[in-house]
């Protein structure tokens, strides 16, 4: 972190800054209606109807087939999840008589916007400064709304989801402050990650990797403190309570690509761990472990070295998953998004 002299404004910029009282409320204001502003294109495409987001055909399929969404959680079928999320949205639409995929639609793109301000929370909780806040909100908010605009409605329901989990995790793990909210917002962020088996296991290897550092943090320190304790019980109890599904997700995938451990290597050419494949086919199982562990170990000990350092592992963490699917991969956006931000600040508080 610079130090408190770094964060003092020179003459030039103090003298200036007497004279922006007024302004910097009126920059306040533009801040806040930049996302909106922004989201315009996305809004008249759906409008318009040359975007569309359109519910997916097993939501569809059970639908038609009348399924009750608590007997399919209670069932713990791969599409349960996906089919409660989107239950609600398919009753209002029939109630109304107004058509589904434009209601979800009209959805994403307040999804988009919800996204998009989670970031920007992210971004504030790690480093509350001011400095390019309207650069970074129009930046932030561009991107969310262009992988927005390439992806398809169900992976927008994960991002939402995601944005809430690492919003979630580092106001827990950096402001250190215990809150019922919490798990409440940590299974909602899990249930909207639930609408892929490949970003529900990504979210769920976020929460691992925030336990991983919480648990290390107690170790260093030779005690466990209420927070730690809070954030890593709350967090393990999370993951479990959707570990079901994510393990009904990971079967059903690897039965679809053949089934056991060459199942699980042809997975990987569903991602851009295509790449890799030709390499890691000829490893035994036993090779295979001992190489991830070797890969982790050391990514995990060069990045502890950086300012950062939990969010860069979730970062790595979130591609790596990516491995297994590109829809998966892209949530390694948001983390990176974080960190660039957090960067650019930093370049412009050193001038």
């Amino acid at each position: 972190m610079p130090s408190s002299s770094h964060l003092e404004p020179t003459g030039e910029r103090l003298v200036s800054k007497s004279f922006e009282i007024q302004p910097k409320g009126y920059r306040v204001k533009t801040a806040s209606i930049v996302p909106v502003l922004i989201l315009v294109p996305l809004f008249l495409a759906v409008l318009s109807g040359s975007k569309q987001y359109a519910i997916w055909s097993q939501i569809t399929y059970l639908w038609d087939a009348h399924a009750d969404p608590i007997q399919q959680l209670s069932e713990v079928s791969p599409h349960s999840l996906r089919y409660a999320l989107m239950y609600p949205l398919l009753i209002f639409a029939e109630s109304f008589r107004v058509d589904q995929d434009k209601v979800f639609s009209i959805m994403v793109v307040a999804i988009c916007y919800l996204t998009g301000r989670n970031i920007l929370s992210t971004i504030k909780i790690l480093d509350p400064r001011p400095h390019n806040a309207l650069v970074i909100t129009f930046f932030v908010m561009a991107m969310t709304e262009a992988i927005f605009f390439l992806m398809n409605g169900r992976i927008s329901l994960a991002f939402f989801g995601y944005s809430i989990l690492l919003r979630t995790i580092v106001k827990v793990s950096y402001h250190r402050i215990v809150s019922w909210k919490v798990p409440i917002l940590l299974l909602f962020a899990l249930f909207l990650c639930g609408v892929s088996s490949g970003t529900l296991f990504s979210a769920g290897g976020t929460l691992a990797i925030t336990v991983l550092f919480e648990f290390s943090k107690s170790l260093r320190r030779l005690q466990l403190n209420k927070v730690s304790l809070f954030l890593i019980l709350t967090a393990v109890s999370s993951g479990y309570f959707f570990l079901k599904f994510i393990l009904v997700g990971l079967i059903k995938n690897l039965l679809f690509y053949g089934g056991g451990y060459a199942g699980f290597l042809s997975m990987l050419q569903h991602g851009f761990g295509g790449v890799l494949y030709p390499f890691v086919s000829i490893l035994s199982l036993q090779e295979l472990i001992a190489l991830v562990l070797f890969c982790t170990l050391f990514f995990s000990f060069v990045l502890s070295r950086f300012t950062f350092s939990f969010l860069l592992h979730i970062l790595v963490g979130t591609i790596a998953f990516g491995a297994f699917g590109f829809s998966t991969l892209t949530l390694s956006f948001m983390p990176m998004m974080v960190l660039l931000s957090l960067k650019l600040k930093r370049i412009r508080l050193n001038r």
